[in-house]
């Protein structure tokens, strides 16, 4: 599991508490979970047959 995103949403720390433990800026966090969030919506909107296996969301689906 990436670092960045576990630190911030599953630890609850904030974007300045994750920065430090990381020893990165903070801009870089903030950039990090943005991607990953933008990751995410789009294999979660993609049709199961356009989200190729490699990315490891074959059982993903949205929830209703």
């Amino acid at each position: 599991m990436p670092k960045t995103p576990a630190r911030k949403n599953i630890e609850d720390l904030t974007y300045e508490e994750v920065a430090g433990v990381l020893a990165i800026p903070v801009g870089t966090v903030m950039f990090r979970l943005s991607r990953g969030r933008s990751r995410l919506r789009e294999l979660l909107d993609a049709p199961a047959a356009a989200v190729p296996p490699s990315a490891g969301a074959a059982g993903l689906r949205r929830l209703k």
